[in-house]
């Protein structure tokens, strides 16, 4: 694995703390807008922010909205895409063509009802 991200001897590897912030401010009912400050964009008129809610599943949910498991389940789906584009490129690899990666979220509430969240990713 060290050969595919370039490092080339145990000196090279270092630990690097990446920290991601992400504001969350509620709204009403069961809605907010989620904002980062990495983005550089305007909170004030939610320029570039997303707004989320309980999923239509949960009691008062709403649909149409961005829920926390449709983010898991996008997160879990570019991590892949951009994992696979990185070593691609690494490798030296000439994709063509458009690529598309097609994600499914679940969650499963086991008999004591605590929910067990899974992504699988579909190419």
């Amino acid at each position: 694995w060290r050969f595919l991200a370039g490092i080339e001897s145990k000196n090279q590897l270092m630990m690097e703390a990446h920290y991601y912030n992400v504001d969350v401010n509620w709204n009403n009912d069961r809605k907010g807008i989620m904002c980062s400050p990495e983005l550089n964009l305007s909170k004030r008129n939610g320029e570039g922010c997303i707004e989320v809610a309980t999923p239509p599943k949960f009691p008062k949910g709403i649909p149409g909205i961005w829920s926390p498991e449709h983010l898991f389940t996008a997160s879990v789906n570019s991590c892949l895409m951009t994992t696979f584009l990185a070593i691609a490129e690494s490798s030296k690899l000439q994709l063509q063509g458009k690529r598309e990666i097609r994600s499914s979220g679940w969650k499963i509430f086991d008999d004591r009802n605590y929910p067990r969240t899974n992504s699988g990713a579909i190419t």
